[in-house]
């Protein structure tokens, strides 16, 4: 109930919304995706730990948008596109939410820091996520589309 509430309020503010699914848009977030896992595989590799794992979680976030952008779901939340990853495509969620909250941790406290092991670890895991969406897109077909885009505006809109 929480989350539904949430998510209403979301479309109020107009930070979610659907629209056509939109291929193009869908590849952009796709490659901004590889980039960010290219982008921490060269902190970790200068040894800027916290960097490479807030890095690895945005490409995680972008693949995650790159999915709802090719069903026609226009997401600009964070803490939604989980939701929506969770409760709309019943993907397992636990390692985006994890790597979300070391970014959080890493970006805004002082006193917290990942160790490398850490980022090599979340590195593997990210490569594994990304691989897991490009399947799940890849198995999509015009009717599951469709009846996606059906079950969120029952549940949401």
């Amino acid at each position: 109930m929480k989350k539904t509430r949430f998510l209403k309020e979301l479309i109020e503010k107009n930070s979610l919304k659907i629209s056509r699914p939109n291929k193009q848009i869908s590849n952009t977030y796709g490659k901004k995706s590889e980039n960010s896992l290219k982008a921490s595989k060269i902190l970790l590799e200068n040894n800027l730990i916290e960097e490479s794992v807030t890095m690895s979680y945005y490409s995680m976030y972008h693949k995650a948008t790159c999915l709802l952008r090719y069903c026609g779901i226009k997401c600009e939340n964070h803490k939604a596109t989980i939701i929506l990853l969770t409760d709309l495509f019943k993907i397992e969620t636990k390692l985006l939410q994890h790597a979300k909250d070391k970014r959080i941790l890493n970006q805004y406290k002082t006193d917290f820091s990942s160790e490398k092991h850490d980022a090599v670890k979340l590195i593997k895991q990210t490569e594994e996520f990304i691989a897991k969406i490009d399947f799940y897109i890849d198995l999509l077909t015009s009717e599951d589309l469709k009846d996606l885009i059906e079950i969120l505006k029952e549940k949401v809109f």
